[in-house]
């Protein structure tokens, strides 16, 4: 949130330099009066955010790995993303989050079973490039059906 209010006075500042100076120092100290305030009071709360974006991001299908990435390119710290990572057992099936991209996507499982051997390179290498490992790769194009691999993370 600070990244943004800062970014947006800088370039009122830039705009406005022509007409009538903005005293950039007072709107940056107001800044991080207002950012302690909305902490204090529970308006900003990294934990809730990295929960509910982690819990965003493992429905769309993207690995535990690729969550930690996206929480810390948005700020949150790395106490925070490991914790919120280590509370949800939901966020560690990787398996689960394949087979919602590959849903998603219509891929392995959700494609016509006869465009599937030709098609089994370009999904894997789709499944590579969102994050996932080989082996949740194949499990996943390697099933024939949707069920067969839940039931395989079960065992």
């Amino acid at each position: 949130m600070k990244r943004v209010l800062v970014r947006r006075v800088r370039r009122a500042a830039l705009i406005a330099e022509e007409n009538q100076p903005i005293d950039t120092d007072a709107l940056l100290i107001a800044i991080d009066a207002l950012i302690a305030r909305w902490i204090a009071s529970g308006v900003i709360n990294d934990s809730a955010y990295a929960e509910a974006k982690a819990a965003s991001l493992h429905r769309r299908g993207l690995p535990k790995t690729r969550i930690a990435l996206k929480l810390k390119e948005k700020g949150v710290g790395t106490p925070i993303v490991d914790a919120v990572l280590a509370q949800d057992p939901d966020l560690s099936d990787d398996l689960a989050a394949a087979l919602s991209l590959a849903r998603r996507r219509r891929l392995g499982p959700y494609r016509l079973a006869e465009k599937r051997a030709e098609f089994y390179q370009k999904d894997l290498a789709s499944l590579a490039r969102a994050g996932f490992d080989r082996r949740t790769a194949m499990t996943v194009l390697n099933a024939e059906t949707p069920e067969a691999v839940l039931d395989r993370s079960e065992d």
